[in-house]
């Protein structure tokens, strides 16, 4: 297991890798977080991952539901998803308040009403990975900041990212990002999980 372990750090240090993290704020105190973002080009099939972390520092009851997100011109879908138990991707994501977002997942029907026991619980992070399609020339040269721009301001619709919390006595809040900082643990999970993806694909070659 040691050698293992060391194998993939190895390899994570030595990758390439974009990462960007931001803090996450809600309209009310009671929620808060962060999200980092990390992106892998993959050449031989013309393809993007999309590998997103999100920590939810809420007050207890406050679940994370859904995240949605605009993806930058280029992207065109999505090919696989790789999410948390109970979740499901979407492509078309409908918030209210803020408006349309073109990819994101969510735990319940819709977005503004999740699933809260299959949330991201306080305390807890969530990893998700979608491998997207679209136009190779411009997917090969997309970073995480180019997913997240847009106003950082609450209740804008142009928020680049939004999150969805809710508790299971029916209150909610919605999470926008605020401005990017290091965030080293988050980044580490989106690293390893980057080259769980590279493992996972020469096992198939």
């Amino acid at each position: 297991m040691k050698i293992i372990l060391g194998y993939i750090m190895a390899l994570a240090l030595s990758m390439p890798a974009w990462g960007v993290s931001y803090p996450l704020r809600g309209e009310t105190p009671q929620t808060s977080g962060f999200i980092g973002i990390t992106t892998l080009y993959d050449p031989d099939f013309g393809t993007l991952d999309l590998f997103v972390a999100i920590t939810n520092n809420s007050a207890p009851e406050y679940n994370f539901t859904a995240w949605a997100l605009t993806a930058p011109y280029g992207v065109d879908g999505v090919l696989e998803h790789n999410l948390v138990s109970g979740w499901q991707g979407v492509f078309g994501v409908v918030a209210t308040d803020y408006g349309f977002f073109n990819l994101g997942a969510i735990s319940g029907n819709t977005f503004n009403a999740g699933d809260v026991p299959n949330g991201i619980y306080p305390g807890e992070t969530g990893e998700f990975n979608l491998r997207m399609f679209g136009i190779p020339a411009i997917l090969a040269q997309l970073t995480p900041a180019d997913f997240m721009t847009g106003s950082f301001n609450v209740r804008d619709n142009t928020a680049p990212l939004l999150v969805r919390a809710e508790t299971v006595s029916g209150q909610s809040d919605n999470l926008v990002p605020g401005s990017s900082i290091p965030e080293p643990s988050t980044l580490l999970l989106l690293s390893i999980g980057m080259v769980l993806v590279r493992l996972g694909r020469a096992q198939r070659s």
